[in-house]
């Protein structure tokens, strides 16, 4: 278990690396809620390395870790530089070739392929831990309102089969 400094460090050295300054910038980027990032950086929680390791994969883990080497990886044998996150970023490209790239609005990222070919991806269609929670608890007060009229209605209509048979025993002693 890494130090209360320790993690505090690997998550700024996180927003380093993805070109973001604030924390909320980098929970909606990991789809995790702002109070996680926070409980990461203050040692109350360990940090979810799986989920830096599926979201972050042109970041160097030694130096996120450690601080030492080089932040990025490289990608190709041309050292093809990963470009992410902020608004306005230039890279060195295949070898030499500069790129000023824009990335949009909050909720979408480019994806710069090998190819060269940009690929724009929304990622705020996710919903946050606590959203779905409220989704879920919504859906199961939902499920239990229609259950409990299923129920009153398959109540009613016991109550109405017993009472036709009251009825037909009453009609067939009076025969």
């Amino acid at each position: 278990m890494k130090t209360i400094m320790e993690q505090k460090e690997i998550i700024e050295r996180l927003k380093i690396a993805l070109n973001m300054q604030k924390d909320k910038d980098l929970a909606q980027f990991l789809e995790i809620d702002k109070s996680t990032l926070s409980n990461y950086k203050s040692g109350n929680r360990d940090i979810d390395y799986r989920l830096l390791f599926s979201k972050c994969k042109q970041i160097n883990f030694h130096w996120l870790i450690t601080g030492e080497g080089e932040m990025l990886l490289s990608t190709t044998k041309e050292n093809t530089n990963y470009i992410s996150g902020g608004n306005n970023m230039t890279g060195n490209v295949n070898g030499g070739q500069m790129l000023n790239i824009s990335i949009p609005e909050s909720g979408t990222q480019k994806i710069i392929k090998p190819s060269g070919e940009i690929e724009i991806q929304r990622t705020d269609s996710m919903k946050s831990e606590n959203e779905r929670e409220v989704d879920l608890l919504k859906e199961n007060s939902d499920l239990k309102e229609k259950i409990a009229f299923l129920e009153g209605t398959i109540k009613g209509k016991d109550d109405l089969i017993a009472n036709l048979q009251k009825t037909i025993e009453m009609l067939c002693k009076n025969k």
